[in-house]
């Protein structure tokens, strides 16, 4: 038999040395792959959360003329899960069920011969999204966070989302469907970003939206300051939710003026015109301004809070008046709700306030004047109150009261039919919150 010279016999068995080790790098380099993808996704469960929410709520509504009075007993069940990261990936599903006894109009019910009380029953998927970022080391993608379908959208702490919210009062919330960008690349500035295309609502139905949001934060300076555009096409707007652009700046801090006492301030304007499709002129504005003081005490009080603030949502008497169709507008004009959507003729707001918590209690109370911009008369009085007291780790209970008493002036029951009715709300409740925050 003949053999290959020494030479071809070399250069063939360090051919085959190259390719067996190739291979057996290659065969671990997969192995240790896989192995890496196995512990990465294992440890993205083990990083994940569960969080329990339910709420069971009475709410009483007693009204001067009809429709009836309301009683409503309803409970939110909200159980939700959150990943961890799987190389920059994370995802988000959370379900809510609400359930009710009670003579009330949820606006589903059909029971529209009682008082609103706009908490349907029902059971849906509140949150279900995919995200992507926050990857340590890589440029730009460690300081940016890409999230891709239902999620919630505020711009600001819980409860004064004055343009965009999840209405955290009712008990089903406020949704968006959408992409959204949040980035903090440029030093002490948070920018977000989004695309709306369908608000899931209160009331449990779909809004078409063609909605871009743009919210810009700085905090380099002794206040936070933050600029927004809101740019709202609705598929079916109306009268009430018009299709809009709204730009403006806002200002809020504190300043120490001694060890136990801050010195609190606000204030935000807010030009708003009509967009896209809109049949209605729209230019008008928003203003706010807010100044109050924070005093603590080593003390069965632990501190005290008073602020006096004043608000304008313009209005010419027509449809020509700010409107924020995606706010939680519980938290504005009163918690009687007799406000959420602007009156033609606009609406000021005088509101002084105090707060003071107490061996563990939170208290609130705030007396609020409401006067119309055009023409000036008055819409009527309303006191809120609030006490809250957490219990344990996981329980809070809270009880709350509204009153209205509406003006009777002329000019103010011909126009304003909502506005000029007295009302009074009560509600009681408490709240079981395991796990991460929703």
């Amino acid at each position: 038999m003949s053999r290959r010279p020494i030479s071809q016999r070399c250069r063939y068995g360090l051919f085959v040395s190259i390719v067996a080790a190739s291979f057996t790098s290659a065969g671990f380099s997969v192995q240790s792959f896989a192995e890496n993808l196995e512990n990465s996704f294992i440890q993205a469960i083990k990083d994940g959360k569960v969080n329990l929410f339910i709420r069971p709520r009475y709410e009483f509504v007693d009204t001067e003329l009809p429709p009836k009075d309301a009683n409503a007993l309803t409970v939110r069940t909200q159980l939700g899960a959150k990943s961890g990261r799987f190389y920059g990936w994370g995802a988000r599903l959370q379900l809510v069920n609400v359930s009710a006894t009670g003579d009330y109009n949820s606006t589903q019910n059909g029971k529209t011969q009682f008082a609103l009380v706009a908490d349907p029953t029902g059971t849906e998927v509140e949150e279900a999204y995919l995200d992507f970022g926050d990857l340590e080391g890589v440029s730009l993608l460690d300081k940016t966070l890409v999230k891709g379908g239902r999620q919630y959208i505020t711009y600001r702490p819980a409860p004064i989302h004055r343009f965009i919210g999840n209405v955290l009062w009712r008990q089903n919330w406020q949704t968006f469907d959408s992409v959204t960008v949040r980035n903090n690349t440029l030093p002490n500035t948070l920018a977000h970003f989004a695309y709306v295309w369908n608000v899931n609502t209160i009331i449990q139905t779909n809004r078409g939206i063609n909605g871009y949001l743009v919210n810009l934060k700085y905090q380099g300076l002794p206040f936070l300051l933050a600029a927004y555009a809101y740019l709202l096409d609705f598929d079916l707007a109306t009268a009430a939710i018009p299709s809009t652009q709204s730009y403006g700046a806002r200002i809020k801090g504190k300043h120490p003026i001694r060890p136990t006492t801050d010195i609190l301030y606000a204030l935000e304007g807010t030009y708003q015109a009509d967009f896209a499709d809109n049949p209605f002129n729209i230019d008008t504005g928003y203003f706010m301004g807010e100044l109050g003081a924070k005093q603590k005490f080593d003390a069965a009080i632990d501190s005290v809070t008073v602020k006096f603030d004043y608000e304008l949502l313009g209005g010419n008497g027509g449809n020509n008046r700010f409107t924020t169709p995606l706010a939680t507008g519980h938290a504005f004009q009163g918690t009687a709700d007799q406000f959420i959507v602007t009156p033609g003729d606009g609406v000021q707001d005088f509101y002084p306030s105090i707060g003071f918590t107490f061996y563990g209690f939170k208290f609130a109370a705030v007396y609020h004047k409401l006067v119309s911009v055009n023409d000036s008369y008055d819409y009527g009085d309303e006191i809120d109150l609030v006490l809250s007291r957490k219990f344990g780790k996981y329980f809070t209970g809270r009880l709350k009261f509204a009153d209205y008493s509406a003006s009777k002036n002329a000019t103010n029951v011909a126009r304003n039919p909502i506005q000029s009715n007295d009302i009074t709300k009560f509600w009681t409740e408490i709240i079981f919150q395991w796990g991460n925050k929703y």
